[in-house]
């Protein structure tokens, strides 16, 4: 069962194979405090969690309008996602 965190989190999908992780949270990093991450190389996705929803849909909408990546809010626990295949930064 997933457990609500604090905050609001994003799924991110549709990541270039060519942009790294480091770049996608770093620009991620420019609309909030960012509360916990986990990315999945593989599957070309990723969480964000921001410190409140406010960060969460500043990003949501400016991320929509520059890029091509999708974005949405998601409902889980960032802690109940992690498999072997996910890279976990907090």
């Amino acid at each position: 069962m997933y457990r609500m965190e604090r905050g609001c989190t994003l799924r991110i999908t549709n990541i270039p194979p060519s942009m790294t992780l480091r770049s996608l949270r770093d620009q991620m990093a420019e609309y909030g405090k960012i509360t916990n991450w986990i990315a999945h190389r593989y599957k070309l996705c990723a969480y964000v969690t921001y410190e409140t929803r406010e960060m969460a849909s500043n990003a949501l909408q400016t991320m929509r309008e520059h890029r091509r990546l999708v974005l949405e809010f998601a409902n889980i626990s960032l802690e109940d996602t992690h498999s072997r295949n996910n890279v976990r930064q907090t």
